[in-house]
C-alpha cells in the first residue's frame, strides 16, 4: 500500500501531487489529506495531479464521497483532478467525478491532461453550474378542454 503525496502551496491552490499504487486504503489517506488541506489552507481550491496505477471499486468512489462529506468538506470546495496515468483509469475517475455530481457535489471535475485541470480550476468566477449540464428545459403541460 505504499504511495508517495506530494503537497506543494500556491498563492491560488494547493497542487497535490500522487504516486503509488491506487487502493481503497491509499485512496481513502489521500482525500482524508485532501481535506486536511482545504482545512488548512483557508479552502484554496485543490489541484491533483493523479500518477498512480491501479484503479478502486465502483461502490468506493460511493464510500469515498460519503467520507468527505462526513469531514465537513463543503459542496463549494472546488478540485480538479489531472488523470496523468500511463495505464487506462481515465474512465474510473470519470465514474468518480459522476458519483459526486449525482450526489450534488458539483465542484469536482476529472480531466486527461494537467492543462485542462488547471484551466478549470483557474476560472476566476465559481459558479455552482460549472461541471455539470444545465437543467432541461420545464416540460409543457397539457389541458383539456
Amino acid at each position: 500500500m505504499p504511495f508517495d503525496l506530494i503537497v506543494v502551496e500556491e498563492p491560488a491552490k494547493v497542487r497535490i501531487k500522487i504516486y503509488g499504487q491506487k487502493t481503497s486504503e491509499t485512496m481513502d489517506l489521500i482525500w482524508k489529506q485532501i481535506v486536511g488541506e482545504s482545512q488548512r489552507s483557508a479552502a484554496k481550491p485543490v489541484l491533483v495531479e493523479d500518477y498512480m496505477e491501479g484503479s478502486i471499486s465502483p461502490a468506493h468512489f460511493f464510500q469515498i464521497e460519503r467520507m468527505v462529506r462526513n469531514m465537513g468538506l463543503p459542496r463549494s470546495f472546488r478540485v480538479s483532478v489531472a488523470d496523468l496515468r500511463i495505464t487506462k483509469g481515465y474512465d474510473d475517475d470519470r465514474f468518480g467525478e459522476t458519483v459526486a455530481h449525482n450526489l450534488g457535489w458539483y465542484q469536482i471535475r476529472v480531466f486527461p491532461t494537467l492543462e485542462e485541470a488547471e484551466a478549470w480550476l483557474d476560472q476566476k468566477a465559481a459558479s455552482p453550474d460549472i461541471g455539470h449540464p444545465p437543467a432541461p428545459p420545464p416540460k409543457e403541460r397539457l389541458r383539456a378542454g
